[in-house]
């Protein structure tokens, strides 16, 4: 009757035979089953058939607990945002002429989880083919803008089924990150999209793609420069790598409750590093969703993986993670927070970048 990630509502049936005088019997009932964080069941709730009702309602409550606190995100509108809208709301009505004016006739989208490239034709040949599946829906989650031209999106698609002439397909649901660019008619001429476990590449690219977009001069400089810091705090965990996006007096704080984290200057930071690698293996970091970006400063929500050298257990914790560039696009500033104090990262956000 209802499935999330972390819950499920199931009408099951419960049939056996007496021991005693060896009767058969059965009986139909409602189970609802909540999971937590290690994916073991918190909760069972049991209902008789006839309350769906009920179950539902109470399915709806207790997964709307399970979502994340951290959904407030800061992003400005710009054209290519309203370009996403404009898709989405066409794909909804079905409405193929108004998709094709939202394509640039130079446009190249790239697929980086298969390294497809395609043009125009291409877009509008997956258009089509949405449109004809059943039950087509497609959405835009913007997650971040630079200029007005460049927007970072969180799209998905499904459907469904389709039936075709040769072959069949059921219910589809796919999604991943794009990163969208307008030309200045607003139409879309440049699509790359990313697996959603690579939201830090994706990142990356839209830094690299607004340095582009600008004239040659010292905005343009400090922009590949911030670019290239990003990509090298995003990446895999190098400390080399970290090492050249670090600014000599950058400063770190740590709000969280069992913060590690907090030093002056790039040698003391590596320091940190160092020593979370001399008691961890295999550690990667990830990021997970953005809060807040802007040119010079953005808020991620960053999962850290690892394994204990001594015990060898797996571990990962999430945090939120404020980076602050400089002139020279070096990395000057960095404050962490757990992942629960949303509100406090934001308003040290906007303080920071006014």
């Amino acid at each position: 009757l209802g499935l999330r990630s972390g819950a499920v509502l199931l009408r099951v049936t419960n049939f056996g035979t007496e021991h005693a005088g060896g009767g058969t019997y059965e009986r139909p009932f409602l189970m609802l089953w909540v999971f937590g964080a290690d994916g073991l069941v918190t909760r069972m709730e049991q209902f008789d058939v006839g309350h769906e009702a009920e179950a539902l309602a109470r399915f709806d409550e207790l997964a709307a607990e399970l979502v994340p606190r951290s959904i407030r995100r800061q992003v400005r509108p710009n054209a290519a945002t309203a370009n996403r809208a404009r898709l989405d709301a066409a794909i909804a009505a079905r409405d193929a002429e108004a998709i094709a004016t939202l394509f640039a006739d130079d446009l190249e989208s790239v697929e980086h989880t298969t390294g497809l490239v395609f043009d125009r034709e291409g877009a509008l040949f997956s258009c089509r083919a949405l449109l004809g599946a059943r039950d087509p829906a497609h959405r835009h989650e913007p997650l971040a803008t630079l200029g007005d031209a460049l927007a970072l999106c969180r799209v998905a698609w499904s459907a469904s089924g389709f039936a075709g002439g040769k072959f069949d397909v059921g219910a589809y649901e796919s999604e991943g990150i794009d990163l969208i660019e307008v030309d200045v008619q607003g139409r879309c001429q440049r699509r790359e999209n990313f697996a959603v476990d690579r939201l830090g590449d994706a990142v990356t690219r839209l830094y690299e793609c607004y340095a582009d977009l600008l004239p040659a001069g010292p905005a343009r400089a400090r922009a590949a420069a911030t670019a290239r810091a990003a990509a090298a705090m995003l990446g895999p965990v190098d400390l080399d790598r970290y090492a050249t996006a670090f600014a000599t007096d950058i400063e770190s704080v740590d709000h969280r409750i069992l913060g590690t984290w907090s030093a002056r200057g790039a040698e003391a930071q590596l320091r940190n590093w160092r020593s979370l690698l001399e008691v961890a293996g295999d550690v990667a970091m990830r990021e997970d969703d953005i809060l807040g970006l802007q040119s010079n400063a953005f808020l991620v929500r960053r999962m850290h993986v690892g394994t204990d050298r001594v015990g060898g257990g797996a571990y990962e914790r999430s945090f939120l993670a404020l980076w602050i560039f400089g002139t020279d696009g070096l990395v000057t500033r960095s404050e962490l927070f757990d992942t629960d104090r949303d509100a406090e990262a934001l308003a040290r956000f906007d303080e920071l970048t006014t």
